[in-house]
């Protein structure tokens, strides 16, 4: 099962309730973008918000949750004051986490985090932003990918022993 959302889907199906967004354009296009999906729109979190993903129906499946960052110019937002947490199936995988400083230091435009969750008897992923307490702090996401996939030894079956 693959789900690939683009901020400027309807997403809130997903989000639960109560969670509140803006849906922003950036005001500038880098060159290097691959395309302007999902990066020229990002889904802005100023509270905590969570996403519920459905995942496979077997709980021998692991989870690829890939991440899209283009921290841009945002009307309204300072990209610079952007710092957030995510968590996702109970882990943090990001703390304290700056789209604008990974990209300086990475020496380009847009980046992706990529994350394999381990199997889980949850048949949904949730996936929570949280902006840090810092005033005007916000968080921030371009594009979110859930992909369920099969344990490799599922998939694969050992070559060479008998």
């Amino acid at each position: 099962m693959l789900r690939t959302l683009k901020s400027t889907d309807s997403d809130d199906k997903f989000l639960s309730a109560g969670a509140k967004s803006v849906v922003a354009k950036a005001s500038i296009q880098d060159p290097s973008l691959p395309s302007d999906v999902p990066y020229m729109t990002a889904k802005i979190f100023q509270s905590e918000a969570s996403y519920q993903f459905p995942l496979l129906q077997n709980s021998t499946s692991r989870t690829l949750l890939r991440l899209h960052f283009y921290p841009s110019p945002y009307p309204n937002f300072d990209i610079s004051s952007s710092y957030f947490a995510v968590m996702a199936g109970g882990v943090t995988l990001l703390n304290n986490f700056s789209a604008s400083i990974s990209v300086e230091a990475l020496s380009q435009a847009y980046f992706i985090k990529e994350f394999y969750l381990a199997s889980s008897q949850s048949a949904m992923l949730g996936v929570t932003f949280k902006p840090s307490g810092d005033k005007g702090s916000f968080a921030f996401v371009n594009g979110i990918e859930v992909v369920s996939q099969r344990s490799l030894g599922s998939i694969l079956s050992p070559a060479g022993f008998q």
